[in-house]
């Protein structure tokens, strides 16, 4: 650039520069809050995974204790930045659903002999009588 005044030459590549560096910044926050967003995604998938593997533990616990077995199950009342989630049990798929946000996940069990698939209570028993499971909550 040829100017007769260097000052303005001076000032219009500062601003250049400047926005050269505006635009370089605004990509890096980007790029940093596109990572934030996936690992917050990530961190609720491993909540509820937690959540439907521990459910569906109690009920396979239960089955493998055998005959008179009691184990209690916990659930949290919501999962981590206050998300609902519903579980739902496929007995004869032997699968436990945990359901959150329009995303799910499948937990496998070992059986499908299980009297109440209807699950509205965190605070859960499962009771193994002759290798059935009941579902108390």
């Amino acid at each position: 650039m040829f100017f007769r005044n260097r000052k303005a030459q001076i000032t219009v590549e500062l601003i250049l520069i400047s926005v050269v560096a505006l635009i370089l910044l605004l990509y890096i926050f980007n790029i940093f809050n596109t990572e934030i967003r996936e690992l917050n995604v990530k961190k609720i998938e491993f909540n509820a995974r937690e959540v439907g593997d521990k459910f569906a533990n109690g009920i396979n616990s239960a089955f493998l204790l055998g005959d008179g077995a009691h184990v209690n199950v916990d659930l949290p009342n919501k999962l981590i930045k206050n998300l609902n989630y519903d579980i739902t049990i496929f007995p004869s798929a032997h699968i436990v659903k945990i359901e959150w946000n329009e995303n799910f996940y499948n937990v496998p069990l070992i059986t499908g002999n299980i009297n109440n698939t209807n699950i509205q209570d965190k605070d859960i028993n499962f009771t193994n009588v002759n290798g059935k499971i009941f579902i108390e909550q």
